[in-house]
């Protein structure tokens, strides 16, 4: 589960950068759902391999 992890510094990016130092504008938060999208995936991924006895560590 370590690759879905390494998308959790794209969360804090795209927050800081559109709340509090207001350099993007609001249609920046379609990378965020493009970043849900991707721990979601490598989310299932990993309950998929684990399902099949095949997990990689």
């Amino acid at each position: 589960m370590s690759l879905s992890g390494s998308s959790v510094p794209f969360f804090w990016f795209n927050y800081y950068f559109v709340y509090v130092e207001e350099i993007f504008t609001h249609w920046m938060l379609l990378d965020f759902v493009g970043n849900v999208a991707i721990l979601s995936l490598c989310v299932m991924g990993y309950l998929g391999l684990k399902r099949q006895g095949k997990e990689m560590t």
